[in-house]
Formats: C-alpha cells, structure tokens, sequence
C-alpha cells in the first residue's frame, strides 16, 4: 500500500517541511504584534518546530494542531523534552476544535494546499476574532503549469487544487479576509533529511521520497509558495502588520 507525501513527513519526522522553513518562519512572525493575552493557533503543527519557537520567544497563549496522530506525539515529545507549555491537538483544519471568534492569530505553514480549501479558509474565518491575523505560507502556481503537470502534482501531493496567486486571492476575499501582505517565498524545503534514518530502510519511503525531490527540481521554476498575511474583516484596525 503506497503512502502520501504527508504520511512520508510524518513517518521521517521532518522538522520546518514549509517552503523556508524556520526562518521563513521567524521572518513572517518578526513584524507581528504579539501580547501576552495573544491567542495562536499553528494549524498542522508537524513535529511542533514553529509552537516550540513561538513558546520560547513570545509570552502568549500557543496551540498546535495536527491531523495526524504521529505528529501530534513528536510535538508533544518535543514540548516535554525542551519544557516547553503548549497545547498540542489532534484535529482537523476542516473541523477546527475552537470557538467562534476566540483565537488571534492562525497559522498555516504550506497545510491549507493539503485540505479543502474552501472548508478550511471558512474554519480559519470562524474561529478568528474580528481583525485576527491569518498568516499562510501556500504552494502557488506560477500560472505556467499545463494541466496534465497540475494533475501530476494534484496526484502525488493528494492536495485538492494548485492555485495560482490570483486564485488565492480571490479565494481569501471570498472568506472575509483581507491581504495586507504578501511576497513569493523560495520553494526549497528548509531542513535538511535524515538519511541514515531507519525509515528509509522501508523501500516504499525511499521511492515517495525519491519522487518528492524528482518533481521539486522538475517544477522548480513553475511552483513556488506564497506567504499571506492578512486579516479578518469586521474589526477596527490595529497595529498588526508585517515589517516591510
């Protein structure tokens, strides 16, 4: 039984498997307003990298979630080891376990390409207090793909549509949310594979990983990501905003 390149993340434990990685991580989060009272929620947390810098770095309230079960115990085993107090979730961004208009700031580093789009954009409009941050970092065609590459790309990454920048627009102001920034970020992923790990003793991960690097150089100049910032209409303006 073959697995997804999700289930491949997951099964090696890649850390920070977002296009830049950690520091495109600490890049976005750099010119962003954030309080002790600061409610964030890191939507598909992975191993938990990002909500274990967050806790080190800024006094506030930090929740990760992740879909799958694995992942959900690397972060928490992350927490423990560094003594580290975060929430850590098993849950979907479909389905998000949160109130209405009760967080401040979400974060999706390359996970909302993974889902239902329209689902989980309307989940991150939900939950978010009026003018909350939305902060995405996503898999963006550069508009040159044909659609056999687009089909070969939907295929192997099992993610339910590549879309453009424009698309990804239209797609956020239809769910309330308004850009107030937004640059093409490098699509290398940003930390470095174990390779003497034991899991690539399975022939099936080799081959899925094989085919992942395959198809990173392929489209290299055609696939990018994108980071977003934006916010949440239907609140008066505030100092969130990305250093430029």
């Amino acid at each position: 039984m073959s697995i997804t390149y999700t289930q491949l993340l997951a099964r090696l434990g890649i850390n920070g498997a977002h296009p830049g990685s950690l520091a495109m991580t600490k890049k976005m989060l750099a010119g962003i307003t954030i309080r002790p009272t600061t409610k964030i929620v890191d939507v598909g947390c992975g191993t938990g990298q990002t909500v274990a810098y967050l806790v080190q770095t800024y006094p506030c309230h930090v929740t990760g979630l992740d879909c799958n079960q694995s992942m959900v115990d690397k972060a928490k085993k992350r927490m423990i080891a560094h003594n580290l107090s975060a929430n850590i979730l098993l849950g979907e961004a479909e389905n998000l376990p949160f109130d209405d208009q009760s967080q401040d700031i979400l974060l999706s580093e390359s996970v909302t390409s993974f889902t239902n789009i329209d689902e989980t954009l309307s989940e991150y409009s939900r939950v978010l207090k009026p003018n909350g941050l939305l902060i995405m970092n996503e898999m963006t065609n550069s508009g040159h793909l044909q659609q056999a590459e687009k089909d070969e790309l939907i295929n192997y990454y099992e993610v339910t549509a590549i879309l453009t920048r424009t698309q990804w627009q239209q797609k956020l102001s239809d769910h309330h949310f308004l850009i107030n920034y937004q640059e093409k970020v490098n699509p290398h992923m940003g930390s470095p594979i174990d390779l003497t790990s034991k899991a690539l003793l399975d022939e099936s991960l080799v081959k899925k990983l094989t085919e992942h690097y395959y198809l990173t150089e392929k489209y290299a100049n055609r696939l990018s990501s994108t980071l977003f910032i934006c916010t949440k209409q239907g609140g008066p303006l505030n100092d969130h905003h990305p250093n430029k």
